[in-house]
């Protein structure tokens, strides 16, 4: 029985488990890549809806509309899309995409959309999952409904087009036998398909050329003038060829002729030869050339006369005259470009002279300092002739330097060390130009250094307790950077050859009236210069103040302001102080060594102007920094009474003795345990143990300070042992001594009990007496009340404790008058005069009562 019970116990939490499955695969915000439905909803009654196509074309994009049909009344929702190829976009409402599967983003929709776009060519079949689910809304998995289908999408397959060719053209468009053919046009594939394999074919005067095949240029070798050509292409995307187009046919035109040379010969003519025109033509064509026009100039000037000519009369020459002429070919078709033919001088027979015994020289030392002059010999092998005129020409090395011809000498500023200068030279008879002859060479040697603006220590004469600084300027003809020179340093005459080399000297080193010269040899790492040097005399040190402070630091308005100084003299002179000259903003207000508190106010800030001597003529004039005046704090007093501040008894504390110097005190403020009182005196009830007071004062600049003092250290005095006694009218106390100085005690009576809490000012002072017993007689009958309080050196305890106060009844006598020895009646006149005895000690209590006064 027990194991049936388990069995059935397995079976049931296994089915629970299985009901709980599908709860973990459903979701109301959807599910991605789950298009295969789920096992937590019913299958049934819904079915699927899509508008996927059954072909794709590749990347195309299809707006897909997403749904179902049956199911469950009501509007609720959801789906679950997968696709295995292409891409998902573009969710519409209720909708979100993951990668290639898409599912609803609530339950609030049966209808959504998505845009798939297809892949690439030939990817093959799309397979589509769609899942979708018709809910009640209840939140419970049952009555629902989901249905699950998929779907085949085939990829479209398009006949290639084949490509075609347009707008075929030559240039140039009139070509000579010079130029180069090139054939254009435009390639165009209805598919996108990139050219590939098409042929270009050439045809001249109709005739193939195959050497030339799918070339597109024709080189000018291949061509002649009168020959027609065309081209034809025929496109290919690599899989089809388009049809085949040809060009229109260009014609090769003919090429004018050109000059190749054109001269003037003799090329040495003189005034007594003929000029004759040289030249040769050439023409692409082969064709047969002749002059078109050939125009002499003189001296650039057309000579209308010769025009066509192809000698010019020596008749029509001078020496000196510049001849050129132009010339224009022809092939009897087109004329070809002039061109110019080489320009010649008309010479002379005499005969040209000659510069010799050529030298250049240096000027100074050969350096960038110097200018080059050039010199000849003129040599004329006619008789009677002399030089006319020259031009000469300079070389840096090998560069012609034509900025500089005709300079003689040629200037310093144009050399620079290290170059190598020479000229060339040609002289002139007044007829002829001699031959250009070359001269030696001349090398610009180094430029020695020098120094300007030599100072020591801003070449002022320095002092003793200055460093000896020396500068200077260096120079450099050649630019050349300084090298180290050499500095040798003299004292009074005297070479300090433990100073060479430097260009400081610390003070330290020298003497007020020393004479120290300084020389200097500049370096550029060539060659030294000449020395160069500069004097000076120590002079005497001003004083100096190391040290200043005022004393006091902080001062107050209560302080007189001095300073102290520590003056210093290199020289070691004796240094005093001349004078002292206090300012404030307003000017200087003293010329004493201290500054007198009388003139300082609070917040006012003080300097001092001080002038030393050192007897030599050594000054200084020294200011010192501001010093600020401060408020001089107030201070803090405190007064209790009764003093000392006995515990038990109430206390008046005052801070009226507080005081400030310069102002005036404006607010008290008082702790007294954790306790807070205001103003210049305050009264304290009876404190039981000791506490501290303190007291902090402000004065009218907010200045503060503070005090304390302990209160009800001891307590207050009391008397004990007090007795009481009264015989008739007469009244006895008696009690212990207190210790202390100058004790005495108050005895103080009243008509009511007195106790601890009795006012003492509304009792009866009855006399204060330095015994430990009264007595007096008392003219009221009746109970009274007496107390005795103890006054210490002066001050009073005001405590009324136990065994301070006793009462005590006041009667008169008793008298016998009947037994009196006396008569009857003298005993009713005896007691008749006590009555009357009596009524008026009644009376005069009274009136003293009234009256306030003692008995």
């Amino acid at each position: 029985m027990a194991s049936n019970r388990a069995k059935v116990i397995v079976v049931v939490c296994i089915m629970m488990l299985m009901y709980s499955l599908p709860m973990m695969q459903g979701s109301s915000t959807g599910k991605f890549n789950n298009s295969s439905g789920c096992s937590c909803h019913s299958s049934g009654s819904v079915t699927p809806t899509h508008d996927f196509p059954s072909s794709y074309n590749p990347s195309q994009t299809y707006s897909v509309n997403i749904g179902m049909t049956g199911g469950v009344s009501g509007t609720k929702g959801g789906f679950s899309l997968a696709v295995d190829k292409g891409s998902l976009s573009n969710a519409g409402t209720n909708a979100k995409i993951s990668g290639l599967s898409a599912t609803h983003s609530n339950s609030n929709s049966r209808s959504w959309t998505v845009d798939w776009t297809a892949p690439s060519a030939s990817s093959g079949s799309v397979s589509v999952g769609l899942a979708v689910n018709a809910v009640n809304g209840d939140g419970d998995k049952t009555g629902d409904s989901y249905s699950a289908t998929t779907h085949s999408i085939t990829e479209t397959t398009q006949a290639n087009n084949a490509p075609s060719a347009s707008s075929l053209s030559l240039t140039p468009q009139t070509p000579g036998t010079l130029d180069d053919l090139v054939a254009s046009y435009a390639y165009f594939d209805s598919d996108g398909d990139p050219e590939s394999g098409s042929t270009v074919s050439w045809s001249k005067d109709g005739g193939p050329q195959s050497s030339l095949l799918n070339l597109l240029t024709v080189p000018a070798s291949a061509t002649s003038k009168g020959q027609e050509w065309t081209f034809s292409i025929t496109p290919s995307d690599g899989e089809d060829s388009g049809t085949t187009q040809i060009s229109s046919a260009t014609t090769i035109a003919n090429t004018a002729p050109s000059v190749l040379d054109a001269s003037i010969t003799p090329s040495d003519a003189n005034e007594n030869t003929d000029l004759t025109a040289a030249f040769n033509f050439t023409d692409a064509d082969e064709d047969s050339t002749s002059v078109d026009s050939i125009r002499w100039y003189l001296e650039g000037v057309l000579q209308t006369s010769l025009n066509d000519a192809t000698t010019v009369s020596s008749m029509a020459t001078r020496i000196g005259d510049e001849w050129y002429y132009d010339i224009t070919p022809t092939d009897l078709v087109d004329t070809g470009q002039t061109f110019s033919s080489t320009t010649i001088i008309i010479g002379s027979s005499n005969i040209a002279p000659t510069a010799e015994s050529l030298s250049l020289v240096a000027n100074g030392d050969g350096d960038t300092n110097s200018d080059l002059t050039a010199s000849w010999t003129f040599t004329d092998a006619d008789v009677g002739q002399v030089e006319d005129d020259n031009e000469v020409q300079w070389f840096k090395g090998a560069s012609y330097m034509p900025i500089h011809n005709d300079l003689n000498p040629l200037p310093n500023s144009a050399t620079s060390k290290g170059d190598e200068w020479s000229f060339k030279v040609r002289v002139n008879d007044g007829i002829s130009w001699s031959e250009w002859t070359s001269s030696n060479a001349v090398i610009i040697v180094n430029s020695i250094p020098r120094l300007s603006n030599i100072q020591i220590s801003g070449n002022e004469d320095p002092n003793s307790s200055q460093d000896l600084v020396v500068t200077w300027d260096f120079i450099d003809d050649d630019d050349d950077s300084e090298d180290i020179p050499t500095i040798q340093w003299e004292i009074n005459g005297q070479n300090d050859n433990t100073l060479i080399g430097k260009t400081t000297i610390l003070s330290h080193l020298t003497t007020r009236g020393e004479a120290w010269h300084v020389g200097i040899t500049p370096f550029d790492g060539t060659d030294y210069g000449q020395e160069f040097g500069k004097d000076v005399e120590i002079k005497n040190s001003n004083p100096t103040i190391p040290s200043f402070e005022y004393s006091p630091n902080t001062p107050t308005t209560m302080d007189n302001i001095s300073f102290n100084i520590l003056t210093a003299d290199v020289d070691e002179d004796e240094v005093s102080i001349n004078s002292v000259n206090w300012q404030d903003s307003s000017g200087s207000i003293s010329s004493e060594n201290t500054l007198d508190s009388s003139l300082t106010t609070t917040g006012g800030t003080y300097y001092a102007i001080i002038t030393l001597d050192d007897g030599n003529g050594g000054t200084l004039t020294y200011t010192s920094a501001s010093v600020e005046v401060v408020n001089s704090p107030p201070t803090a007093i405190i007064e209790v009474v009764p003093s000392p501040a006995w515990a038990g008894v109430n206390l008046s504390l005052s801070g009226a003795s507080s005081f400030d110097l310069d102002g005036n005190i404006v607010a008290w403020y008082w702790t007294i345990g954790s306790s807070s009182y205001e103003g210049a005196e305050i009264t304290i009830s009876a404190l039981s143990s000791e506490t501290t007071a303190t007291l902090v004062v402000i004065d009218n600049e907010g200045g503060q300070a503070n005090t304390s003092a302990q209160l009800a250290t001891i307590e207050a005095p009391s008397v004990t042992g007090l007795k009481a006694s009264s015989s008739g009218i007469i009244v006895s106390l008696t009690w212990d001594a207190v210790e202390g100085t100058n004790v005495t005690y108050k005895v103080f009576r009243s008509f009511e009990p007195i106790t601890d809490n009795t006012d003492l000012s509304s009792l009866e002072l009855m006399e204060e007496t330095s015994n430990t017993s009264w007595t007096a007689s008392s003219m009221l009958l009746g109970e009274t009340h007496h107390a005795v309080v103890v006054v210490v050196d002066g001050e009073e305890s005001l405590v009324l404790s136990d065994g301070m106060s006793t009462s005590i009844e006041v009667t008169l006598p008793i008298l016998d008058t009947w037994s009196h020895p006396s008569k009857i009646e003298g005993g009713l006149i005896l007691t008749l005069l006590m009555l009357i005895a009596a009524g008026t000690i009644i009376l005069l209590a009274f009136v003293e009562k009234m009256s306030g006064g003692e008995s």
